[in-house]
């Protein structure tokens, strides 16, 4: 769709639009399927409320990448830990699902205001992450498919790639940690019609190497 304001009428998707002044001069006119940087999301609560979700429209695509790029979940025991700690999706979806698999949730309220005052000026729009993934790979080949696979998905919109694995990463900055995290939103049906299309979830594709050692690190 496109946008004009310059006439002081809206064409939206093709559809005339009159002007609302009070609204406009509020900055509180919003276009379904438009990013308003004016008017970033402040408020913890909703944030939450869309990456809620948006998480049950992401977690499908993350299973596909998955099972498509031989990916691994982290296994829902506590007693498997560091190397077997992690299962191949395919032998979870095999079994009928009878090997369970600790699913990616939301970032806890505390960590998310811990992160809002520590790094982000208690400013909760920074926030990029409350609904985030994480699927391990054996090797980069796995993981390259995975992402050029994400990067061609036509709902998919990458606001940032930081890959932790560039050599000309200083890996002293995250104590030798390393992945690839994309932040993307989400333009679909779906989101439109629930009011999270403008919302920012992360995905991490991470070695199996350094997915084992973190699960013993915690």
């Amino acid at each position: 769709g496109s946008l004009d304001l310059g006439s002081g009428s809206m064409v939206w998707r093709g559809v005339q639009r009159q002007p609302e002044p009070l609204l406009d001069q509020l900055m509180m006119r919003t276009v379904p399927g438009v990013l308003d940087i004016r008017r970033p999301v402040s408020s913890l609560d909703q944030m939450y409320a869309c990456a809620s979700v948006l998480h049950t429209i992401v977690l499908p695509k993350v299973k596909d990448l998955a099972r498509e790029f031989h990916g691994y979940f982290p296994r829902n025991n506590w007693a498997f830990m560091g190397r077997g700690s992690y299962v191949k999706f395919s032998e979870v979806e095999a079994k009928g699902g009878s090997v369970g698999v600790k699913w990616s949730g939301l970032k806890s309220s505390g960590r998310a205001i811990e992160k809002i005052t520590r790094s982000l000026g208690n400013d909760p729009s920074y926030l990029t992450d409350i609904c985030r993934f994480m699927i391990a790979f054996e090797n980069f080949e796995d993981l390259t498919k995975c992402l050029a696979t994400l990067l061609t998905d036509e709902e998919v919109r990458v606001i940032r790639i930081k890959n932790r694995y560039s050599p000309d990463y200083d890996a002293a900055k995250s104590a030798g940690y390393r992945d690839v995290a994309i932040n993307f939103r989400i333009k679909s049906d779906a989101t439109l019609a629930l009011g999270a299309e403008v919302h920012i979830c992360e995905l991490q594709l991470i070695l199996l190497s350094f997915a084992e050692i973190r699960s013993v690190a915690g």
